[in-house]
């Protein structure tokens, strides 16, 4: 969260806490999960190949079948472990996006404030005095 004098009041209570890092680094491993699946369902083929390759036999022929199953099977857990990363990635994503808007909106409300505060000490040095020098900024003055 921005560190300026009034970020707690104005951006505090919607700043994510979660961190973007955290989602990140999750959808990282979440990846890495799929590509070690998919790495394994390939194993398993190349094994199945060389078996059928140099055996025959409606065993064999069942134990290949059985395996291929098997190496799908785990492909699709794999795609699954991919769609899930790019779920959370986008999360992080959408987390730091959110942040740097926020960061934004704080910022010019910093300024805003800071502008404001000049004005006053102007005014409040004037004539006017500071009661008036408050109704000409915020338009309390009657009419």
């Amino acid at each position: 969260m921005p560190n300026r004098p009034y970020s707690p009041r104005i951006v505090g209570p919607v700043w994510p806490t979660t961190s973007p890092e955290s989602w990140s680094e999750t959808a990282d491993a979440i990846q890495q999960k799929s590509a070690d699946l998919a790495a394994n369902a390939a194993a398993i083929r190349r094994a199945v190949d060389e078996l059928g390759g140099s055996n025959t036999g409606q065993t064999i022929d069942a134990m290949c079948e059985r395996s291929y199953r098997l190496a799908q099977t785990i492909i699709n857990q794999s795609d699954m472990y991919a769609d899930v990363s790019k779920a959370v990635k986008e999360t992080a994503e959408l987390i730091w996006h959110a942040r740097g808007r926020l960061e934004e909106i704080d910022r010019k409300a910093h300024e805003e404030i800071e502008r404001l505060k000049q004005q006053l000490q102007a005014l409040a040095g004037s004539p006017l005095g500071a009661g008036a020098a408050m109704a000409a900024i915020f338009g309390g003055g009657g009419g």
